[in-house]
């Protein structure tokens, strides 16, 4: 292999769960299906284009050099159970960051809902699971109206947990390790009693077969070339089939399906020296596009690594959505929550966002896992005014019951004793 282009490959392999777009009607009939199609098409669209510019802000602000594996889905789902709690413009910039201005709020749920259901039964050979659990502060008021939204649209599951209680984190970890089937054990650390008010969470576990596996026996031991030119040890299965495949001046691509081809892996390596930082900054939604109306059939040799890998967003993470455009979501004071409390939500923000993912490729096929954990907390500092003279200001010393005015000033300069 000439450069660790190859992996862009499965960096796409769970955003491009979003162009499954058969019909659903089956799922879903009577009056308004076909708007839902309609509406479905929608966000699918919005879907894949925040997953290009995710993939985007975070190629730029991450270690170059660095292997990157992530699940848009994951995160604009987790997102999109929060996004049922937001109010104002915080509602306005998270709808803008996931590309769904313009959409009613029942619109969007309705088409999450279904993309869960049809993105679980899309392919009988392929094993697919979404979960969602929202798991808040025993003595945290939730708006009652946010918790049926979420268990109506996103299936998610509900439950109160005393977070000052060591125990807490055990539960919530405990349920991202099984609905991951052990492969993300953990995904948070610490709740921190009195801040942290809840935990909003989406887990996704993919495994497929191949639908054409390679053969063990022409499994051989080579080398894969860094971009800083050296070889480092690898094994490259390979076979020689008929793959739907694209070549340009610019990559070869090819789609790898997986069961009965619904869900398929697209590998996408960069020609001569160009390097994949810069192909990812400059590989749009219309340059997708593009690749999927070109790509035909025909017999190809492919070799591609075997490898596992293991990722962890977090800083990153938080600073592409804000770059994006929904930092007045993570901003203390300025965030509206409202609609998970009335009663607290102008002091509720999103203290932190954390993604986990395992990736696995081999012979047989693929094996991934993705994990979101939307941390919701209150702001410690009271909802107080902020006033601090420190620039020029007129003051006035009088008398309350008679109004009398008795001194009038202005400082410019200050001056101590």
């Amino acid at each position: 292999m000439r450069k660790a282009a190859v992996l862009i490959g499965m960096v796409l392999l769970l955003g491009t769960f979003w162009q499954c777009q058969r019909d659903f009607s089956s799922i879903f009939s009577g009056e308004g299906a076909e708007d839902q199609g309609v509406l479905q098409r929608a966000v699918v669209r919005s879907g894949n284009q925040f997953s290009f510019r995710l993939l985007r802000q975070l190629n730029s602000i991450g270690d170059p050099d660095s292997n990157l594996f992530v699940s848009p889905l994951s995160i604009s789902m987790a997102l999109g159970m929060t996004l049922n709690g937001a109010a104002e413009a915080t509602e306005d910039s998270m709808r803008r960051t996931l590309g769904l201005e313009g959409l009613s709020r029942e619109g969007i749920n309705r088409t999450y809902r279904n993309l869960i259901l049809q993105l679980t039964s899309a392919d009988t050979a392929v094993q697919m699971e979404i979960a969602n659990s929202i798991w808040f502060e025993q003595t945290f008021q939730v708006e009652p109206e946010f918790i049926k939204l979420n268990r109506e649209y996103f299936f998610a599951e509900v439950q109160a947990l005393d977070f000052s209680d060591p125990a807490a984190v055990v539960t919530i970890n405990s349920w991202v390790n099984e609905r991951t089937h052990g492969r993300i054990p953990e995904i948070i650390q610490q709740l921190r009693p009195g801040v942290d008010v809840m935990v909003l969470l989406n887990a996704i576990y993919f495994l497929g077969q191949w639908t054409h596996t390679f053969n063990d026996s022409f499994t051989i031991q080579s080398t894969f070339r860094t971009e800083e030119g050296e070889d480092i040890p690898c094994f490259l299965m390979s076979q020689e089939n008929e793959f739907p495949y694209l070549e340009t001046d610019e990559y070869q691509a090819i789609d790898l399906p997986y069961g009965e081809g619904n869900f398929r892996m697209t590998v996408i390596l960069p020609k001569g020296d160009t390097r994949l930082a810069a192909f990812v900054a400059n590989f749009t939604p219309e340059a997708w596009h593009k690749l999927r109306e070109n790509i035909a059939k025909q017999t190809v040799i492919l070799f591609l690594p075997r490898f596992k890998m293991e990722c962890l967003l977090q800083k990153n993470l938080k600073q592409a959505l804000s770059a994006m455009g929904m930092n007045i979501a993570f901003t203390p004071g300025r965030a509206n929550f409202s609609r998970i409390s009335e009663a607290e939500g102008k002091r509720l923000f999103i203290s932190d966002i954390l993604h986990r993912t395992f990736v696995k490729v081999n012979e047989k096929g693929t094996e991934a896992a993705g994990a979101t954990a939307v941390i919701i907390s209150r702001t410690s500092i009271p909802e107080y005014p902020t006033m601090m003279v420190n620039r020029p200001f007129l003051f006035f010393i009088w008398e309350k019951e008679t109004g009398a005015i008795l001194f009038v000033g202005k400082v410019m300069r200050p001056q101590s004793e």
